[in-house]
């Protein structure tokens, strides 16, 4: 194998390792644990904490998320989710003033942050089916990942094929 092609394999296979062990390292699916915790219909959508639905680091910035934060909610340690819950339920914490607390409206499918009725779970059709987000995106990261394992992939099979000859 040439020099170029060892180079740029290695290069590609650091680029996917780098990707992956950044990924691995994002916090856990705090909606899924937010669900199971107050048995909810739907799970909360990121937006319930995070600016947008990409999320990340320095994002969680709603009310809710302060609270959360406030009552023992840590990074990359769901459990202390259940924890800060139930210590917002304990107090009546109402991020968004409108006299129901928070915990209660994420229970009846509402978003905290938002005095009324904002729901969170969004329609439901049929068997559960819901109507996807049109502004939905790729995530760039995952997309990256994805290209860099499709290509060490694929030079590892002509690999083989050269060698089986």
């Amino acid at each position: 194998m040439s020099t170029c092609k060892r180079t740029i394999r290695v290069a590609l296979l650091a680029i996917g390792v780098t990707l992956l062990a950044g990924s691995v390292a994002a916090s856990p699916s705090y909606p899924t644990e937010i669900l199971d915790a107050l048995e909810m219909d739907c799970a909360a959508p990121c937006t319930v904490c995070h600016q947008d639905t990409t999320g990340g680091a320095g994002t969680a910035t709603k009310a809710f998320a302060d609270a959360l934060i406030d009552n023992g909610l840590e990074g990359e340690a769901a459990s202390t989710v259940k924890t800060a819950l139930d210590a917002l339920d304990a107090a009546g914490t109402d991020s968004d003033g409108d006299g129901v607390g928070d915990v209660e409206e994420l229970r009846q499918g509402r978003d905290p942050n938002l005095a009324g009725d904002a729901s969170i779970c969004g329609p439901q059709y049929g068997c559960g089916a819901r109507i996807a987000n049109p502004n939905a995106r790729l995530d760039p990261d995952a997309t990256l990942l994805a290209l860099c394992v499709a290509s060490v992939l694929l030079l590892g099979s002509r690999r083989r094929r050269r060698t089986r000859r």
